[in-house]
Order: C-alpha cells, then sequence, then structure tokens
C-alpha cells in the first residue's frame, strides 16, 4: 500500500506495516529457489503450519514466517543490502580478497579509470571500507587508483582461479539473499 507524506511517497512493509520508502528485489537463480523450497518443507512443523528459516549462530537472518497472524515479525531481523558486511573475516573471503588485488594493480579488470581500492573491494566485498583498512593496514587502499591496462585478464589459469575463488566466497555465505546481493 503507497502512502503520501509530505514530500516523498513510501510504502507500508507487508510484514509489520512500518513505514518504508523503496522495495528491493534481488535475482534468484533456479537452485536457490529450490532450496528455500526444500528448507521451508523441512522446517515446517508436525501440523505444516508454521515454518522458520534460522540462521546459525552469530549470523544475520534472512526471514523468520508465521501464520500467527496476531503477531507481526520484527523487520530488525531482516537482512538489509543497505548493511555492509561487518565482523570476522571467512578464509573464502580473504582468498578472494588477496587474488583481486593484483587483478585491480595490474588493470586487467573491466572498471573505469580512477577507481580507488578501497570502494572496489568495498563495493564488490558488500564490506564497511573501515573493515578493510583494518585488515589491510598496508596496503594503502585510499591511495591505489585504477588505470585501465587491458580490462581482462589474459592467463586463462588466472582467470579460472578468480572465478573458483569468487564462487567459493559467494558459497560461503549462510544467508540467502546476502548471497544474492554479492553474486548481483
Amino acid at each position: 500500500r503507497t502512502v503520501s507524506t509530505s514530500d516523498t511517497t513510501s510504502c507500508r512493509c507487508p510484514c509489520c506495516s512500518s513505514p518504508s520508502l523503496r522495495l528491493e528485489m534481488l535475482p534468484l537463480s533456479f537452485a536457490e529457489i529450490d532450496q528455500a523450497q526444500r528448507m521451508s518443507r523441512y522446517d515446517r512443523g508436525d501440523n505444516g503450519a508454521d515454518f522458520a528459516i534460522r540462521a546459525p549462530p552469530g549470523k544475520r537472518m534472512h526471514v523468520e514466517l508465521s501464520t500467527d497472524r496476531g503477531a507481526a515479525p520484527d523487520c530488525s531481523s531482516f537482512y538489509d543490502p543497505a548493511s555492509p558486511r561487518t565482523g570476522k573475516w571467512s578464509d573464502e573471503e580473504v582468498a578472494f580478497r588477496d587474488e583481486m588485488v593484483p587483478h585491480f594493480v595490474e588493470g586487467s579488470l573491466p572498471l573505469s579509470d580512477g577507481l580507488k581500492l578501497i570502494e572496489f573491494l568495498s563495493n564488490t566485498l558488500k564490506s564497511k571500507p573501515s573493515r578493510l583498512t583494518k585488515k589491510m593496514k598496508h596496503a594503502k587502499l585510499s591511495t591505489r587508483h585504477f588505470h585501465l591496462d587491458s580490462g581482462f585478464i589474459r592467463s586463462d589459469e588466472r582467470a579460472r582461479e578468480l572465478s573458483r575463488l569468487e564462487q567459493s566466497f559467494v558459497n560461503s555465505i549462510s544467508d540467502p539473499v546476502e548471497r544474492s546481493e554479492i553474486k548481483f
């Protein structure tokens, strides 16, 4: 339902009816849709009325659904794509990041000239810049700028390795919406 305010138009969250300024739709692969359906069947209670997809402890939660019409879900537990990744680095994330930096420095990625390394890594990994500077103290993240050379990785082997590490990083993310956001 759309609600007009003094200078903006906002929507209401279909779950909790709180005001919302936008709705984001993220693409899912058929495999991810199938997995979500399997998870919902697995987590369904004995009567089939309630189900929940729960994140492991310490991970961000995506959705908790219930057929209980009296209780509105807590929207603070939903994954927010505008919220960058924080916390501990996974081994897959570190390996992918470490493989991207040399390609950035060589100019072998399809990026625009002048892009800062910290902006590139922050956007690619959906991570807070402060998280990057803390982990990479001596990398000169804010002073390194991209300069286009070829715009592609010349070595098939290096290109395959970068793709493999990217896929490994994406697969290491437990939240299906967060995983889709990073893939997109």
